[in-house]
């Protein structure tokens, strides 16, 4: 699971795993990186996603908030804590049908 939630953060900002994200100064991985744009809000959020994705409304840019949120759920460090691949399949399908 902690490898969908990578690759979906990829995928989102444009940024490898192995590159380096430089913050405030300090080196921080990817999955730090997103988790600190969500102390920003929902436009701190959307400004870290690649800008080749077109979000042209509201309610696609809360989409992709939500599935941000979702990827950074499956890379949490206790295993027992994360969703298992039936929920994000379930979320990821909720998501598809607002």
């Amino acid at each position: 699971m902690t490898f969908f939630g990578i690759v979906m953060m990829e995928l989102f900002t444009r940024i490898r795993l192995t590159g380096t994200i430089e913050h405030d100064g300090e080196h921080i991985s990817l999955q730090e990186f997103v988790e600190k744009s969500f102390q920003g809000g929902v436009d701190a959020v959307l400004s870290i996603v690649d800008d080749a994705m077109d979000i042209p409304t509201a309610t696609q840019g809360g989409k992709v908030v939500k599935v941000l949120k979702l990827a950074l759920s499956c890379t949490l460090f206790n295993a027992e804590e994360r969703p298992v691949m039936k929920e994000v399949l379930s979320t990821l399908l909720k998501l598809s049908h607002v």
